[in-house]
């Protein structure tokens, strides 16, 4: 299950989708929170970061409904990673998000 979820959440980005895959994550994250965070996030951080250097949120919006399409992608990592975290099952430390690439 982790094999096929990793492969939808890193070929699709669906801003109408962004809370039902961090649900999803959270959902598998509350089996096996350590192999779900191993798996996921180093490709998280790295999406994370690119989008961030590439300018998502820089912008101001005056609406929370309807996200800007460069803003799109973060929203999608930024659910995934909220769901490796929200089952507080796994230990980060900041060497331990520091050590991954």
């Amino acid at each position: 299950m982790l094999v096929q979820i990793e492969e939808y959440i890193t070929t699709t980005c669906r801003s109408n989708a962004v809370d039902a895959v961090g649900e999803l994550v959270r959902n598998l994250a509350s089996g096996n929170a350590t192999k779900v965070f191993e798996r996921l996030f180093p490709i998280c951080r790295t999406r994370i970061l690119s989008e961030l250097k590439s300018g998502a949120s820089s912008l101001r919006t005056q609406t929370t409904s309807i996200p800007l399409a460069s803003d799109a992608s973060l929203h999608w990592w930024l659910s995934i990673l909220y769901g490796m975290l929200i089952p507080g099952r796994v230990q980060v430390s900041l060497s331990r998000l520091r050590s991954r690439s």
